[in-house]
């Protein structure tokens, strides 16, 4: 098994502040109280330092797609990897939401078995996947 971490924000469509007229939230009080977009039946969302949330799920999905996708049309904050929307963060499509604690870390495991050691191109394999995560953080 090997473990690949990688780094999330929490991010809302500009527009849906101004609708609002709400200041984004600061802490993980304020956030329990906005409209959040929840991915797998509404579970906590967790944060470094071993805090979590319950966050008002107004609309809940099974996908980073389509919590992204909700979070562009304003229904409510969302929770995604840093890839995943670095690019409309950057366009200003979505903005990072700076709280007084981080989001934890989205961990990826690649499971191989039959084996104790793995194969070399196993290793190479995931060698090459953690790059490329290094890469989008």
């Amino acid at each position: 098994m090997s473990r690949i971490p990688h780094n999330q924000y929490i991010t809302l469509m500009p527009i849906w502040q101004t609708v609002n007229n709400t200041p984004p939230p600061r802490s993980l009080d304020e956030l329990s109280k906005v409209p959040c977009i929840t991915i797998l039946q509404g579970m906590p969302w967790r944060f470094k330092q071993q805090q979590a949330v319950q966050v008002k799920s107004n609309f809940k999905v099974n996908s980073g797609n389509i919590a992204k996708a909700a979070a562009l049309k304003g229904l409510g904050y969302a929770i995604l990897s840093t890839h995943a929307c670095q690019e409309d963060i950057n366009n200003g499509s979505l903005i990072n939401i700076k709280l007084d604690h981080e989001p934890e870390d989205l961990v990826l495991y690649a499971f191989y078995a039959g084996r104790k050691y793995p194969l070399e191109k196993v290793k190479v394999f995931l060698e090459f996947l953690k790059s490329k995560c290094i890469e989008l953080m």
